[in-house]
């Protein structure tokens, strides 16, 4: 009986043993994946499948999402190397070794699933860290991108849910316009509403301005912490140049972002190709540029390929932008200034003619001239002595304009001719993806002073 209960008893024993090796296998193959399956795939078709791409490896499945599939080959499986795998490729998501992989950001929880947005410990939807096993590119609108590196964190001072990052151009300039003198020319946020994330190392955000800002200089305001604009705040670089009609800057924090044009204006504005003239500019709701050194006989974009910056550029000053003849005689009204009467609020631009030329309102006034500071003050009996020459038309490039009685937007040209903006796209390409706010309204009894030229389809 003795022997019956030993053999019992070793035999338990070694059950127990079998038992507890086949429970180690099992633990390894279940929770396996948690600490090595992470496979970020980049080739093959859309949804669960086999491909290349970079990740680690286990052989043991999928564990629900924490981590994406895993590494069948290409060495071993605890380094994150390059083979083939088992894993996710969203349909919406493509990849290129330029781009990286292309998402918007309606692809963040795809992100999470093909293993290219990884939590640093916990899961996904509460965790403080997360890291891109790859380089990614994101589309948030219309000209408006993220890059971001591989190897990039994000992280947080509080647990959060990072599958719900989000980006849009849907952003609120209101109180910034409020803060700071200037025109918003572009937006975009990016990030967790109620977490302030920082990145390491920088991303960079790509804003479509439009080409009216072409080669300019724009200032980049973030959101900080307490939700207040700042300019050039730490960690976001303070400006853009712009190139192509795009604002390009790199930032560690993320927020809410908008490019905004400087509050003073270095053109020539109504000096070049007159005398006299005012060292105030205009145009594009003020920023830096460089003028033509002389200017061109014809306007280009009056019938040909439209461009707001070489619109503004080939039109520094009323007087070319009407063809204003030189008077023979001396008068007193001197080409190119700006002049006011002692009594009247009214300003007026003295045309190369001699005559005055009216602001309808003053809109127009300032798509011409930033201030007031180059107005003089003449005497209301030299004001009197004066020809009144005609209305001041909007300068062209600097702003689209709509007649109230007419649902289409135009853009202007040499001349005043207005070019109808057929297509949101055009509209987008020349104004950027905030255009719809670069539209002026103007009364149907000044549409006289303009005349209709060709469309712009695109």
């Amino acid at each position: 009986m003795k022997g019956l209960r030993s053999f019992i008893f070793s035999e338990k024993r070694l059950a127990g043993a079998i038992f507890g090796i086949v429970a180690l296998v099992a633990f390894s193959f279940v929770f396996g994946p948690n600490i090595y399956a992470q496979f970020a795939r980049q080739t093959g078709n859309p949804g669960w499948g086999y491909g290349y791409g970079y990740g680690y490896g286990f052989g043991s499945g999928f564990d629900g999402g924490t981590f994406a599939g895993y590494r069948t080959s290409g060495g071993s499986p605890t380094s994150y190397l390059y083979g083939y795998g088992y894993g996710y490729m969203g349909s919406d998501v493509t990849y290129n070794t330029s781009t990286g992989y292309s998402v918007t950001p309606s692809d963040m929880a795809t992100l999470v699933s093909s293993g290219i947005l990884v939590p640093n410990g916990g899961n996904i939807a509460s965790t403080t860290k997360v890291t891109f096993t790859d380089k990614v590119t994101m589309t948030v609108g219309s000209g408006v991108t993220v890059t971001i590196p591989s190897g990039t964190t994000f992280t947080s001072g509080s647990a959060g849910d990072f599958s719900a990052l989000a980006a849009g151009t849907g952003v609120s300039t209101t109180d910034l316009t409020n803060f700071a003198n200037g025109t918003v020319t572009g937006s975009m946020s990016f990030g967790l509403p109620s977490l302030g994330l920082t990145v390491s190392p920088a991303i960079t955000i790509a804003i479509n301005v439009g080409s009216a800002y072409e080669g300019m200089t724009l200032h980049i305001y973030r959101k900080d912490a307490s939700s207040t604009w700042i300019y050039a705040e730490s960690g976001t670089d303070g400006n853009c140049t712009v190139t192509s009609g795009i604002c390009s800057f790199t930032t560690t924090h993320l927020s809410s972002f908008a490019a905004m044009s400087p509050s003073t204006d270095t053109s020539s504005g109504g000096s070049s190709g007159s005398t006299g003239g005012s060292s105030s500019g205009g145009g594009a709701g003020g920023s830096t540029y460089t003028p033509p050194t002389t200017t061109p006989a014809t306007d280009s974009t009056v019938t040909g390929t439209y461009d707001a910056y070489t619109a503004k550029s080939n039109n520094p000053n009323f007087n070319v932008d009407m063809s204003i003849p030189t008077a023979t005689t001396a008068t007193n009204c001197v080409s190119g200034t700006l002049i006011k009467s002692k009594t009247l609020s009214a300003v007026y631009y003295c045309g190369a003619d001699g005559k005055r030329y009216v602001f309808v309102n003053d809109k127009a006034y300032f798509s011409w001239y930033m201030d007031f500071s180059g107005v003089q003050i003449v005497s209301d009996a030299t004001l009197a002595s004066i020809t009144i020459g005609g209305n001041i038309t909007y300068r062209p490039g600097t702003r689209m304009i709509k007649i109230q009685s007419d649902p289409k937007t135009y853009v202007v040209a040499r001349g005043g001719v207005l070019r109808w903006v057929q297509t949101e796209a055009a509209a987008t390409r020349l104004y950027g993806g905030n255009w719809n706010k670069q539209i002026d309204d103007v009364s149907d009894s000044f549409f006289v002073n303009y005349k209709v030229g060709t469309p712009i389809a695109n």
